[in-house]
């Protein structure tokens, strides 16, 4: 590893005597070369902020007073807007707690009310959601409500609802973007040039997007794509297995018979755990006939070459299931 040349450091032995002597303490040098002051952080700079105002001043006044406003400059601002938003909350907080120890109930209702909404574009909802998240904060600390296990829950609960609200706007933004995507590369030209490839997983990427997976000789589409947007996905996926399901054809019939099984109702045949065909009765009972399952992206002479090699895992695995029978006539 390389040397670290220098350590972010923080004085940690603080004066809580007044605001201004919290300030000093905070921004005392290090003791040792090597530690360097970080960038000023959110707590210091809301702490500055309110240290300069005299109705703030008047009431942070001795040891006590002066820890709970560092507590209350301690709240995150997960919100980052960049004005005095964040620095005008944390101002009320404290002084609510100042001067009535504990925050008003029907202030925190409201709070919690106005964030109880799950409409809007995503740059709302996110801002919204931040904002719960520092009401959750606040209700975390069991000094400073009357009911701190009541608030958390109700923040709770708004958090979960306006997060389910922003996961299906981005999950619907990103359903857009793949559709316009797979458009202009469909109907740019031949689609010779379009990015694609099959995972190990069997999912399939096009130009970047998963657009669904490849089961078998099957391919299922995402189910997230409906209407036009489905019809999208599917012809992307035809061109994107042209070359994959060939090269499944040919491993199949390179394939050892421990890569194939009965399925629990012993009528299908799995390879690598997805069905590809099933039984059919024969002219005799030990003869079964092969059906290789429907799927558009084989021809007739693909299926006779997967027929014709799972017909012989067939007859062995007959074989060695009998093989007691046969050795006791």
């Amino acid at each position: 590893f390389d040397p670290i040349a220098q350590i972010y450091w923080r004085n940690s032995e603080l004066d809580f005597a007044a605001p201004d002597a919290l300030l000093a303490s905070l921004s005392r040098a290090a003791p040792l070369p090597g530690l360097v002051p970080g960038n000023e952080a959110s707590d210091v700079e809301t702490l500055a902020a309110l240290a300069r105002e005299p109705a703030i001043g008047n009431l942070a006044r001795g040891l006590s007073r002066t820890r709970l406003l560092w507590d209350v400059c301690q709240i995150p601002d997960f919100r980052k807007i960049g004005d005095d938003s964040h620095t005008r909350l944390c101002a009320r907080i404290f002084e609510h707690l100042a001067r009535d120890a504990r925050l008003p109930a029907d202030w925190l209702a409201g709070s919690l009310d106005a964030l109880d909404r799950d409409d809007g574009d995503i740059d709302t909802l996110m801002q919204r959601l931040s904002g719960v998240r520092i009401w959750a904060y606040v209700a975390a600390r069991p000094d400073w409500t009357s009911d701190g296990t009541e608030w958390q829950e109700r923040a709770r609960a708004i958090e979960d609802k306006v997060s389910d609200a922003l996961h299906e706007r981005l999950t619907a933004r990103f359903v857009d973007r793949r559709a316009a995507q797979l458009m202009r590369t469909l109907e740019g030209g031949d689609g010779e040039e379009m990015l694609s490839a099959v995972r190990p997983s069997g999912e399939v990427v096009v130009e970047g997007h998963s657009v669904g997976h490849a089961s078998g000789f099957a391919f299922i589409p995402d189910p997230l794509a409906e209407g036009p947007e489905k019809r999208l996905v599917l012809r992307a996926a035809r061109r994107a297995l042209r070359e994959e399901m060939p090269r499944r054809v040919a491993e199949v019939e390179a394939a050892a018979d421990t890569a194939f099984r009965f399925a629990e109702d012993r009528r299908q045949i799995l390879w690598n755990g997805a069905p590809i065909a099933r039984l059919r009765a024969g002219a005799e009972l030990l003869h079964p006939q092969v059906e290789v399952l429907g799927s558009e992206f084989l021809d007739e002479a693909q299926r006779g070459r997967i027929r014709t090699r799972l017909t012989g895992f067939v007859a062995a695995e007959l074989a060695r299931v009998f093989a007691p029978l046969h050795a006791a006539i």
